[in-house]
């Protein structure tokens, strides 16, 4: 009886390390889609609409976790990026968030389209991982539990 209450929880915790690997595919993928859509919109401001920076950033965004990046960023100054970023996505975001606001529009709407593009592209990495790898991360949690369940049985 105890070997069933053991098995039971090694799936359950199993499934779980797999759900949170699963997560961690789906935050990278909704982090650079929301950070490519704050270009693309702070791209349209400062071909048309021509609003302060400040006023700009304190607009409503989808609660993300690039939105916890860039609140940090407008109360404290500083960029606190999350920790599944690799060296490489890092350096580009912080390098975008420390040249917002540091040129004249026509120079930074030349400098935000480079970083849309660059941002564009590794949201489609993100995506194609994500649609790869999530159900199968979820499969492989489930099945490793299960495996040791019928192991400890």
């Amino acid at each position: 009886m105890l070997n069933i209450f053991i098995g039971a929880g090694l799936i359950v915790v199993c499934s779980m390390l797999g759900k949170v690997k699963a997560q961690k595919l789906k935050n990278e993928y909704l982090f650079f889609s929301s950070l490519r859509s704050f270009c693309k919109s702070y791209e349209t401001n400062l071909a048309y609409g021509k609003k302060d920076l400040t006023v700009f950033l304190n607009e409503t965004y989808a609660l993300t976790e690039f939105t916890e990046v860039l609140n940090n960023f407008i109360l404290n100054s500083q960029i606190a990026l999350p920790n599944y970023l690799n060296a490489k996505e890092v350096y580009d975001v912080t390098n975008f968030f420390n040249e917002l606001g540091k040129s004249d529009s026509a120079s930074q709407l030349i400098t935000v389209k480079s970083y849309y593009n660059t941002f564009l592209d590794v949201e489609k990495v993100k995506n194609d991982e994500f649609k790869k790898h999530y159900s199968a991360y979820l499969k492989i949690g489930f099945s490793i539990g299960f495996m040791l369940f019928l192991v400890v049985i």
